[in-house]
């Protein structure tokens, strides 16, 4: 058996069929709400605006688009004619190409975000605008191709016989009549979509890897700002997209292989191709919404942000790792502090460099000479 397990010879239960769609809906609407959110953030925030995160933003519109589409096949499955099956219509086809198209864009778009980390911590001198454009040239168009080349064979939408193989919606039509069918039907699920997906899992994790290295080895007492202007300190949270995308569509690409390596009905055990299908249903359009936890509940300035917005509250402390003037935290002394640095040079020093010790913690035999320099020539003015 090739094709995924269909409920097909028995009726599937309208609580459970409606429990399954109601599952699918509620992840769709929360990561169209996450990649609202993301978008806006970039909008409204403009210390953040960077490379990087100009490339979550983008990979939100496909994340978004994706969302969109799924959840239009379900109510479009939810509401269709008795006599004409969604799978029979022009736009369960129509379903697949966008959302197709709309996933592919995001493994490519998660691929540049992690190559992007590597080039800029590595090189430290990359430049950001010829990449943002040149990924998302790759990004846009290479998906529109490989579209057009499964929509010119007929292979994108899904067999009547097949309901709800590859959750409720429409992808690659399924077909295992003979060897020849088979064949087909895999080189098109790996063609539009999963050869790419499963590229994406090791490109990223790879970058992972390397950069979790080099920065432990190198960079271990630096923060991003400080190996590259075009970085943000909590730039760190994009090293971990690939987990994101690991762990919310994994389950989707464990059904496939699953049916296209055994050789027996693996799937025929109801209970867990339903456990299977739930967690896809619900991990597939989800990416958005926690990369929306990831980029922006966990990026402290960008939740100190919201929160000050959501509260109508003073912030009490403005990040201050990407200020146009290439100033450090150091410029933030008020009134009071400077007169107590004239009326005691020794003790603004020794605070200056508890500061900057604080910030560099590897260059503290550093800051303890500077300091010691800097009293024993005072006492000697004096």
């Amino acid at each position: 058996m090739f094709c995924p397990y269909e409920w097909t010879n028995t009726s599937i239960p309208q609580v459970e069929e409606s429990a399954f769609l109601i599952t699918a809906a509620v992840s769709c609407f929360l990561s169209m709400i996450g990649a609202v959110v993301i978008m806006m953030t970039y909008c409204c925030m403009v210390t953040i605006r960077n490379t990087t995160r100009k490339l979550v933003t983008v990979l939100s519109v496909a994340d978004f688009i994706t969302s969109a589409g799924y959840i239009s096949a379900i109510v479009a499955q939810r509401y269709t004619r008795v006599d004409k099956p969604f799978s029979d219509t022009i736009y369960c086809e129509l379903q697949s190409a966008v959302t197709t198209y709309s996933s592919m864009v995001s493994f490519f778009l998660t691929v540049a975000i992690a190559g992007y980390l590597f080039l800029a911590i590595s090189r430290k001198t990359v430049a950001g605008k010829r990449f943002y454009l040149a990924s998302n040239l790759v990004s846009w168009i290479v998906p529109g191709i490989v579209i057009g080349v499964a929509l010119k064979h007929d292979m994108l939408g899904r067999n009547g016989d097949d309901p709800i193989a590859t959750g409720p919606w429409c992808w690659v039509k399924c077909f295992d009549e003979d060897q020849r069918q088979q064949s087909n039907t895999l080189f098109f699920m790996l063609f539009a979509g999963k050869f790419w997906e499963i590229s994406c899992y090791i490109l990223t994790a790879t970058f992972y890897v390397l950069l979790k290295l080099k920065l432990y080895l190198h960079h271990r007492f630096h923060s991003l700002d400080q190996l590259n202007p075009d970085l943000r300190s909590d730039d760190r949270n994009f090293l971990y997209v690939w987990l994101v995308l690991l762990a919310v569509r994994i389950w989707g690409t464990i059904r496939f292989l699953i049916t296209a390596i055994s050789t027996n009905d693996i799937l025929q055990g109801k209970q867990f191709d339903t456990v299977i299908l739930y967690l896809q249903a619900f991990g597939d359009p989800s990416q958005a919404f926690f990369n929306c936890i990831l980029f922006c509940l966990f990026d402290k300035e960008v939740r100190g942000r919201i929160v000050h917005a959501m509260t109508c509250s003073v912030p009490i402390e403005i990040s201050a790792s990407k200020e146009p003037d290439g100033t450090s935290s150091l410029s933030s002394f008020g009134q009071s502090d400077y007169k107590s640095q004239r009326s005691d040079p020794s003790a603004a020093m020794s605070e200056r460099a508890k500061l900057l010790n604080k910030k560099n913690p590897g260059h503290e035999k550093l800051y303890q000479s500077v300091n010691c320099h800097w009293s024993e020539s005072n006492e000697h003015s004096m």
